[in-house]
């Protein structure tokens, strides 16, 4: 039976990856991310995929966005994938302290709000 699986930071990477596995096995799939754009013209319209502009920080805007994708899947939702997180590039014997917690608001509290969703 095909299932509804939701990935967050499913525009790149592992999530992206995947997704594609999941719409090949037939399931819909939604994802979302911060950025819409890094997704290829491959995946702008495909059949069973939905995706979301959506910053897994903003528990609100997350909670609305599964629960979109819920409705248009017949009112359920399978799987959550907590795939949303980010790292820091070069680093520095001082410590970009702003970037430290974006990276830690991402990456834990984005995982503690998609569950929640």
């Amino acid at each position: 039976m095909a299932q509804n699986i939701f990935i967050t930071g499913g525009t790149t990477g592992i999530g992206l990856a995947l997704a594609e596995e999941y719409l090949q096995r037939g399931d819909s799939v939604g994802i979302c991310g911060r950025d819409l754009s890094k997704l290829s013209a491959a995946y702008q319209n495909r059949a069973n995929l939905y995706s979301y502009k959506v910053d897994v920080t903003n528990l609100v805007e997350l909670k609305n966005t599964v629960k979109d994708f819920a409705e248009k899947c017949g009112g359920r939702l399978d799987m959550m994938i907590a795939n949303a997180g980010r790292s820091v590039g070069a680093k520095t014997p001082i410590p970009n302290f702003a970037e430290a917690r974006d990276v830690l608001n991402i990456n834990v509290m984005g995982v503690v709000n998609a569950f929640e969703a």
